[in-house]
């Protein structure tokens, strides 16, 4: 409890909250991180900014409020507990962003941030990352089984890219699995799911839901499940918006020029339509650029695979295999990335002449000399997959080659 004063004077003030640490956003505005429990012993944290304690601070009380907290309604003992949160001056300092991903030289989720940084960074947005299991259960229940499957090989290669994609200074893009209803498709974005233990989302969504999408997912792998849902009218421009990485600049009801969203990702989608197929429902031809950006592979691999699998393991057939993996990739999630950035933030410049020097090889060995620049541009994207994949192997504990192998595999179906 909180009171104020002493003896029979002491009045009280609310339940107990700690000004734990000192924040600062990005735009340098200070405030407070207050922690305390709810009526039924449950931690919370809230960032306050110190601007919202001007006047009668009622905005801050409503939060506290609806998080559980018991605090006094009077007007006297509000404005003595205010007094107590700016004076507070803990030694704790958190350094706040809005953004997930790469912050400077540090990459920041929303519990965690990796990298050396001499202050503590928190992001403030809500949490899609979700940790569960451990990472020898994830290596064991998923991601051994994707050895031999080049389709699940590129989803799980794709999560790992997108989060390097500044360090490497490599554009965005889409990946886009067709086939038939019940070929596998969905496995492979539940897959990619665990590596970060994010959500698979839809593409039926409106303009500025997929731009929400994009900016939680900034530094991450989008995944948009059921490309049929979305208006064909507006897939053109939703493709050159994820892949350009920014909002269209809009106005708002009064004219004032709104903010223009930024982001850098990789999505993974999935239909059993594809983006030429969907965009002529409207009457529309999908140009060279549209294409690029959303680089279309079918989710069946060859003529004697069992739908999305080519290898079954020890599985009976694919519906199990696929049933397997949908469960293992609820249980076990979020430990691939955090290991992952645990050595890219330690060893960023030998990544980079690691991804530098095995781009020239597979260059050399996969792509014609005389190649056109569109051709190298997807070349460039499946080798930017494989090489991150191989670099990951310490945290897949896939055998040496597998990523490469199997992004390249993807890269020759698409040529086909």
């Amino acid at each position: 409890q909180l009171f104020y004063g002493k003896g029979k004077e002491r009045v009280w003030l609310s339940s107990a909250i700690t000004v734990a640490a000192i924040t600062q956003n990005q735009q340098g505005h200070y405030g407070r991180l207050l922690t305390f429990k709810d009526v039924h012993g449950k931690n919370h944290r809230i960032i306050v900014d110190m601007a919202e304690f001007q006047g009668t601070a009622d905005n801050i009380f409503e939060r506290l409020l609806n998080a559980g907290v018991l605090c006094s309604t009077g007007r006297k003992e509000q404005k003595l507990l205010i007094q107590y949160f700016i004076h507070s001056l803990p030694r704790r300092n958190i350094k706040v962003t809005d953004c997930h991903g790469w912050n400077e030289d540090v990459f920041v989720l929303s519990h965690k941030t990796f990298g050396p940084s001499e202050k503590e960074m928190w992001c403030t947005t809500d949490a899609l990352h979700q940790t569960s299991g451990t990472l020898a259960q994830w290596q064991q229940n998923v991601a051994q089984y994707c050895v031999g499957n080049s389709r699940l090989v590129l989803s799980v290669c794709a999560a790992f890219a997108s989060s390097v994609l500044k360090i490497l200074n490599t554009e965005n893009g889409g990946f886009h699995l067709t086939g038939p209803s019940s070929s596998g498709k969905t496995t492979c974005l539940k897959v990619a799911s665990s590596v970060f233990g994010t959500p698979v989302s839809h593409w039926r969504t409106t303009d500025n839901g997929l731009e929400g999408l994009a900016v939680q997912h900034n530094d991450a792998l989008l995944l948009l499940d059921e490309l049929g849902q979305i208006n064909p009218h507006h897939m053109g421009d939703a493709v050159y918006m994820l892949a350009n990485g920014a909002s269209k600049g809009r106005a708002d009801k009064h004219g004032q020029a709104q903010k223009i969203n930024t982001w850098r990702l990789l999505f993974l989608s999935s239909g059993e339509t594809n983006l030429v197929q969907h965009m002529k429902l409207a009457g529309r031809k999908v140009n060279a650029g549209q294409e690029i950006r959303l680089l279309n592979l079918n989710a069946v691999a060859s003529s004697n695979a069992h739908g999305l699998f080519e290898t079954l393991h020890d599985f009976k057939n694919g519906n199990e295999l696929a049933l397997h993996l949908s469960e293992s990739s609820k249980d076990f999630k979020g430990t691939a990335i955090e290991a992952f950035l645990e050595k890219v933030t330690k060893n960023t410049d030998s990544l980079q002449k690691y991804y530098k020097d095995t781009f020239k090889l597979l260059k050399e060995k996969y792509l014609n000399q005389e190649a056109e620049s569109q051709d190298f541009r997807v070349f460039e994207r499946f080798a930017c997959l494989g090489i991150i994949g191989e670099y990951a192997r310490l945290v897949t504990g896939w055998p040496e080659g597998e990523a490469i192998g199997g992004c390249m595999q993807c890269f020759d179906d698409w040529l086909e």
